[in-house]
């Protein structure tokens, strides 16, 4: 099951850089006072090391490695199951905990006057396809004093939305002028406005999104709890099968690697039997003597 492990690895490093890409409009949507990006990417390395370590315990019958990759499913265990339930909880209550979102109120309000506070808006708008903030939704630029559509307001963009709420067309390319006088509801119909822009508060759509990733999350982190414990109960009777095994019957496997290996060594380098005879070496006075 190692390569489960890898595999999630690398699941979780890409969760965790799309998040600390996306999270910045997340965490003032939501109000999220934590960055889980950075927990899920450490996950993920702390996956890989988890598999290496069973793939070389298991590869080399080591004990120590084997009671090193225990501990490390413990502590996963210990992290899955809190994620997971944590992950189920916040799909239930995540998106009322994110109902103030002040400081999108206080950039809705300040679109004109602050670059930054329009920058934001747009940002949001264009990335989760809507337009305003709560269920309301595009008529919560209803409260900006440049956009309220009333007698009183006598500016030329007054019963309109940003070009940011607007549907793409088909060239891809939106029509800066789309949202004039879609809050006035005696020049627009209602299908009118929902052809033309998003109508959906930006709270109830990263909300809905959010819930059901939760929801996804939450499940697959008890059901990884649970695979993670069957991985737990067949690394205990590995363990056991291994430190069972015959100590003599480990010592004559080596033995036959051993003989292998040397019978190898002589085939690379044949050693020859036949006597021999050094040829430099001066005949003694005895073998002279003798030879006369």
């Amino acid at each position: 099951m190692n390569w489960l492990f890898l595999v999630s690895s690398a699941m979780t490093l890409i969760i965790g850089l799309y998040l600390y890409w996306k999270f910045e409009v997340i965490q003032i949507l939501m109000d999220i006072k934590f960055n889980p990006d950075l927990y899920i990417i450490g996950l993920s390395i702390f996956l890989f090391f988890i598999g290496c370590v069973g793939y070389v315990a298991i590869t080399h019958e080591n004990i120590c490695l084997f009671y090193w990759y225990l501990l490390s499913l413990v502590i996963l265990m210990m992290l899955y199951v809190p994620i997971g339930l944590a992950a189920l909880k916040f799909s239930a209550d995540g998106y009322k905990k994110g109902k103030d979102a002040k400081e999108v109120w206080i950039a809705l309000h300040n679109y004109f006057e602050l670059p930054v506070s329009r920058k934001l808006m747009d940002e949001i708008q264009n990335a989760l396809q809507c337009c305003g903030i709560t269920d309301s939704g595009y008529r919560d630029w209803n409260h900006n004093f440049h956009l309220e559509c009333n007698e009183n307001n006598s500016r030329p963009e007054k019963c309109s939305v940003p070009s940011s709420c607007c549907k793409l067309h088909r060239d891809k390319h939106t029509d800066p002028v789309c949202g004039t006088h879609v809050l006035n509801n005696t020049i627009m119909s209602q299908l009118q406005v929902e052809d033309m822009i998003y109508t959906r508060g930006c709270l109830g759509v990263l909300g809905g999104s959010l819930q059901r990733s939760s929801s996804i999350l939450g499940i697959l982190s008890l059901g990884s709890a649970c695979i993670v414990f069957l991985s737990f109960i067949l690394t205990v009777a590995t363990i056991k099968i291994t430190s069972e095994k015959p100590r003599h019957f480990r010592m004559q496997n080596y033995l036959v690697g051993r003989r292998h290996n040397l019978y190898n060594d002589e085939d690379l380098y044949p050693v020859s039997h036949s006597p021999i005879i050094d040829t430099t070496s001066k005949p003694s006075a005895v073998d002279l003597k003798f030879t006369l």
